[in-house]
């Protein structure tokens, strides 16, 4: 009788262990009604992907709530009024988004994805006007 390690088994079964993973990883997610994981998905950063251990978008970086203001004022948004630390901003064609001013604080990255969000940009092109 042969004695292989399970290693060696999987190995002659499939190219490589993390194919197995891939295949119990994308059978939990139909399991669990998500669309499955594949290399073009893997490769475009959209799902997890088992070999790396960071996501590929960027950071934003922190910003005080001045030089948001700043960059939204340079990209022809009107300070329209505010209610306690919080400031709104209007465009001209309707785009608008509140900007919380609280002095000695910074906006946090998940805020500043949103009021990114909010003014239909993406991060890129908003850091630009920096």
């Amino acid at each position: 009788m042969c004695e292989m390690s399970i290693a060696q088994i999987f190995s002659t079964a499939w190219p490589s262990i993390g194919s197995v993973v891939s295949i119990a990883t994308n059978l939990n997610r139909i399991a669990w009604g998500r669309r499955p994981l594949t290399k073009r998905t893997l490769s475009a950063g959209f799902g997890h992907d088992i070999n790396s251990r960071h996501s590929s978008a960027p950071r934003p970086p922190v910003l005080k709530a001045r030089e948001i203001c700043r960059i939204l004022e340079s990209l022809g948004f009107a300070f329209v009024r505010q209610r306690g630390s919080h400031m709104q901003y209007r465009h001209p064609d309707g785009r608008g988004t509140t900007v919380p001013n609280h002095p000695g604080r910074d906006v946090s990255p998940v805020l500043l994805r949103q009021i990114v969000k909010d003014i239909s940009m993406t991060l890129e092109e908003f850091l630009r006007q920096k």
